[in-house]
């Protein structure tokens, strides 16, 4: 007995991974420099700030680990500033949501035999919380990239992302700055290892969408004219 098997959509978009990699993109290009007496750039002083994806109670703890190695006591020097990011929540936005029966159809696709097109519905609306932490040892170099971030945010920026693949829609997502906040850490008393922590909270506003599926595309219409004739007579209501 032949059972009839059918096409399960697939249900992953990478939604969740791309705005975590688009907001991580926002910050993997900052650097920093030395200056001299004079304010002049010291040659050679430029240097990358680093981007980690990692929560920052993990990273806390390896920079504690790295700067006093557990086995022989042996201390290690970390170069600071770094940057790390992580997606802390995210939920339902209402106030973007849309009528969720709207559907969005695409070019048609070619088929000798059936014609069809791909159709989605109206995406859920969310909103997606980040944590961005600077990490550094003095307060001229956390200034520095501090500098290079926030002027940026007025209190937004718009990006431009590739939302899905089943249909080609390129939309606008908003990362809001919400606030920042400062502390100072000391590994071994307040004179030895000390770093800054900057922990800086934003919100991106983005969507996830539903399954893309093939919809039958109208390829006849049978359309009904009135002739001069039948018209007058509806006009007069003869």
């Amino acid at each position: 007995m032949e059972t009839e098997t059918k096409t399960i959509p697939e249900l992953y978009k990478s939604a969740i991974r791309t705005v975590t990699v688009v907001f991580g993109s926002l910050f993997n290009n900052i650097y920093v420099r030395k200056y001299d007496n004079t304010g002049a750039v010291i040659k050679g002083s430029k240097r990358h700030v680093p981007l980690t994806f990692s929560p920052k109670e993990q990273y806390y703890v390896w920079i504690n680990a790295t700067m006093q190695r557990p086995d022989d006591g042996t201390k290690v020097g970390i170069s600071m500033p770094r940057l790390s990011y992580d997606l802390t929540g995210f939920g339902p936005d209402p106030t973007r949501q849309v009528q969720p029966y709207l559907y969005k159809t695409g070019a048609p696709i070619p088929d000798s035999s059936n014609p069809y097109a791909k159709r989605e519905q109206s995406p859920a609306a969310y909103s997606f919380n980040f944590a961005l932490t600077l990490w550094s040892n003095d307060m001229d170099t956390s200034i520095q990239v501090l500098e290079s971030i926030l002027p940026y945010f007025k209190p937004e920026i718009s990006v431009k992302i590739k939302e899905q693949d089943s249909l080609p829609i390129v939309n606008d997502v908003h990362v809001v700055f919400n606030d920042i906040s400062k502390q100072d850490n000391y590994t071994e008393g307040f004179e030895v290892n000390r770093f800054i922590e900057w922990d800086m909270n934003f919100t991106l506003y983005s969507n996830i969408w539903t399954p893309a599926v093939n919809s039958n595309l109208i390829t006849t219409a049978e359309i009904s004219l009135l002739d001069d004739k039948n018209i007058s007579l509806l006009n007069t209501g003869d």
